[in-house]
């Protein structure tokens, strides 16, 4: 994590490391068995605000939400992100914590969340409604900016009142894991580097696409600016 600019600022704590088994099957789906092993002590006090204020966007994982040391860490960033004016983005990650978490999520959705990564599934759990623009909308109405994905579809990002289409990336896939991951990261890294919203959401469906295409996932290399550029063109 350190080669790849990620600065930690936790001491290390005793305990296993966490794991997953990712099981993927031909039509490119994957089962994912997690042991979040001592990950799942990380708590409000591991949060480090002066990290925090040097982030344009602080990215909040929805299955924090299922510990409570792990949520308290969460709202503990969010809290701190809104006392520095850095941006709040929440991803839902999956359709069955809408069960355990509507309550909270639409609480955060209605406040301090500035931009909401949801799927087709998870935004129709959400909502109770089945067309994903009718989702879209509903939700942009808490909330100022919204990523939904489609798969290969695509996805929808609503943004000051305006659904912009973005367009899906036909490819061979061979393992989902991690597309809705490089797909965020494709977003964030396009609003926060000067891209509009359409951009952002045309490179993000690009990375995921490359993702996709292959075993894993982590990119063997980053997308250089050159390629960026050239997607964009």
């Amino acid at each position: 994590m350190k080669k790849l600019g990620v600065a930690i600022e936790i001491t290390a704590t005793k305990g296993q490391t966490g794991t997953c088994v990712v099981l993927v099957t031909p039509d490119a789906q994957r089962t994912m068995l997690t042991s979040l092993g001592i990950s799942s002590s990380l708590d409000a006090d591991d949060i480090v605000e002066a990290e925090i204020a040097k982030a344009k966007y602080v990215y909040i994982e929805g299955y924090l939400f299922l510990g409570d040391s792990t949520k308290a860490a969460a709202l503990k960033a969010i809290e701190l992100a809104k006392k520095n004016n850095v941006k709040v983005a929440l991803t839902i990650s999956d359709p069955f914590l809408i069960d355990i978490c509507r309550d909270q999520f639409q609480q955060l959705i209605e406040g301090p969340v500035d931009l909401l990564f949801c799927n087709e599934d998870e935004a129709k759990a959400l909502t109770c409604k089945e067309d994903p623009i009718d989702c879209a909308q509903a939700i942009h109405q808490h909330c100022e900016n919204v990523a939904l994905t489609l798969g290969k579809n695509g996805s929808i990002i609503m943004h000051e009142g305006e659904a912009l289409p973005v367009e899906g990336v036909e490819v061979d896939a061979i393992d989902t894991t991690g597309a809705g991951d490089m797909y965020a990261a494709g977003v964030l890294y396009g609003i926060t580097n000067g891209l509009t919203w359409q951009q952002a959401g045309h490179l993000g469906s690009h990375a995921a696409a490359r993702v996709v295409s292959q075993l894993g996932a982590r990119l063997p290399n980053p997308l250089t600016a050159d390629e960026i550029k050239a997607l964009l063109a």
